[in-house]
């Protein structure tokens, strides 16, 4: 999700580097994105007063994931594959994957660059 905010510049309000703006607008958006991009379950429990309590909130949330999850979460980035003009361009396929890696992160699994470049090397097509 951090990829997405910071690429619809709203990601300074959220982290708090950049104060809520008077207008509600940036942070209603900003909230928004936030909230339509987790489950129910997760929204009943946040502070939806700003995007930045939001946020503070899912960071809460993701400190105390248990191992199972962490586990799923690096499954899921190690086993995603890229199948040319199938689903996905290459271009969505990398920004896919460094979704799940920000998400490998909030959950408190690092997936450091040297295995992310690694993870992309692994699944591109072989020349033929």
């Amino acid at each position: 999700m951090t990829p997405y905010l910071k690429g619809l510049k709203l990601w300074p309000y959220i982290s708090g580097n950049m104060p809520k703006p008077t207008a509600t607008e940036v942070d209603t958006q900003a909230l928004s994105m936030i909230l339509m991009n987790i489950t129910l379950k997760v929204q009943a429990v946040l502070d939806s007063s700003s995007a930045k309590a939001a946020w503070d909130g899912l960071l809460s949330i993701n400190v105390h994931t248990d191992p199972i999850t962490q586990n799923l979460t690096q499954t899921m980035i190690v086993q995603k594959g890229f199948v040319e003009g199938i689903s996905e361009t290459l271009p969505a396929h990398i920004a896919a994957l460094q979704i799940l890696r920000e998400a490998c992160r909030g959950l408190g699994v690092d997936i450091t660059d040297a295995l992310f470049s690694g993870i992309i090397t692994l699944f591109m097509l072989t020349p033929s």
